[in-house]
């Protein structure tokens, strides 16, 4: 998120890998940054990939904001969108200066034209999970997000009981002031 700003946001924008924490703290990020809230209501469309069409994905993405200065174009899981005509490619080599669009996929497969032209012309977020010894300090860092004080043992016992899920782990460092394990 650190090298995200709104004054320097791409058109388009590829949100790509399997940790679903994170992706959804960048979503939320674009939602809250790129649009202020009284625009969202009419500047904000989100497909989802497997039962959107081409059509109606370029049809929102080349709609003049209404009341404001950009549009935000969400399509989730861009790798199930049918495209045989290649809408979503033409889009992308030509994209609507007042719009910024962000794709999702789980496993993008660079080797398609679809992904390959995305990594040429988009912005690459990677979100990947974390890795075993780097859980300890997320715990830690949401603890201290959060204003909750964590004990050494109290980080150590929620990685072993909650495993990677972040979810969870921020949900458990939520609900509680000081944890210590009992």
């Amino acid at each position: 998120l650190a090298r995200l700003h709104p004054d320097t946001l791409a058109s388009c924008t590829l949100v790509y890998g399997v940790e679903p924490f994170f992706v959804h703290q960048i979503l939320t990020w674009f939602l809250k940054n790129v649009l202020p809230e009284a625009d969202r209501d009419f500047n904000v469309n989100r497909f989802e990939g497997a039962k959107t069409t081409p059509d109606a994905f370029c049809l929102a993405a080349r709609v003049c904001p209404l009341f404001g200065e950009k549009r935000l174009v969400i399509v989730d899981d861009v790798d199930k969108v049918k495209d045989p005509r290649d809408l979503l490619l033409s889009y992308i080599a030509s994209p609507c200066p007042t719009t910024v669009v962000v794709f999702t996929a789980p496993k993008p497969d660079f080797r398609t034209r679809l992904f390959s032209i995305l990594k040429k012309q988009a912005m690459l977020i990677h979100c990947r999970p974390l890795y075993d010894n780097e859980q300890p300090r997320f715990i830690k860092r949401e603890g201290e997000r959060q204003g909750v004080r964590l004990t050494e043992e109290a980080i150590w016992f929620l990685k072993e009981h909650l495993g990677s899920s972040l979810f969870s782990i921020r949900k458990a460092v939520s609900s509680s002031g000081t944890l210590s394990p009992s």
